[in-house]
């Protein structure tokens, strides 16, 4: 399968590599369907790519390769919703807001994506930490 990106030309990819966040993203509940674009070919970073919407893409990452004591600690809701039984089977990435200067680029804490490895399950899910936020700087690491 193929999806045109103005970023990266077009993108093929398979069936099993679509990513459901069955309730949508806040703010885009109709957008359900993703693949993940990697920036590079061995780096932290990932375009969230919508499959039905070409123009929505978010810029998103790896968020212990910033963070490396970030805990992402999943309720019973959440776990149940993304079929996850092991921690190994979640990937767990964040959202960067990114800016003109490097010192005002945030990053979404308090809100990681987390996605089923195996089943192709996402959503975003809010943590219960007062020590995260949803404009955490990255440049404060």
């Amino acid at each position: 399968m193929q999806v045109h990106s103005s970023r990266f030309g077009t993108v093929e990819f398979h069936p099993e590599d679509v990513i459901r966040f069955e309730k949508g993203l806040p703010g885009f509940e109709k957008e359900k369907r993703f693949i993940l674009i990697p920036y590079e070919e061995k780096g932290p970073f990932f375009f969230l790519r919508s499959l039905d919407n070409p123009e929505l893409e978010f810029f998103t990452g790896d968020p212990f390769a910033f963070f490396p004591d970030y805990e992402v600690k999943l309720a019973s809701v959440d776990q149940q919703e993304l079929a996850i039984d092991h921690p190994e089977e979640a990937l767990a990435l964040v959202i960067f807001t990114l800016a003109d200067e490097p010192k005002d680029i945030t990053v979404n804490l308090k809100a990681p994506l987390v996605i089923n490895r195996g089943k192709g399950l996402a959503r975003q899910v809010i943590l219960d930490n007062d020590h995260y936020s949803t404009r955490h700087r990255l440049e404060a690491s």
